[in-house]
């Protein structure tokens, strides 16, 4: 489902998703599409109308989704995991008794 919301975003289309995992990054609720916190399909239906029906919104909700998916490059993936990786191997090992090795 990340990857669909992530794809979606990036083709300028709201997302309307469970308020769960990865989503709760790549969705901002109100701004690039909802996230639903219960699992009543009338919540994500509700939301799905507000959308159809308000072209302001759904312009709105479009291009702040764009925007948001342009950070999900690989270039920029690369590089903060280079960036986490050099933070963890820079790391001294703390044992047990609070001396570091």
């Amino acid at each position: 489902m990340q990857d669909g919301a992530l794809e979606a975003a990036a083709c300028g289309t709201p997302v309307v998703a469970a308020a769960v995992g990865g989503l709760l990054t790549l969705v901002e609720h109100g701004e690039t599409g909802f996230l639903v916190e219960e699992r009543d399909p009338g919540i994500y239906a509700q939301h799905v109308r507000d959308i159809l029906e308000s072209d302001a919104l759904a312009r709105s909700l479009s291009s702040a989704a764009v925007t948001l998916a342009s950070g999900y490059t690989w270039s920029i993936t690369a590089a903060r995991l280079r960036r986490i990786y050099a933070d963890i191997t820079s790391r001294a090992l703390v044992r047990c008794d609070g001396t570091t090795s």
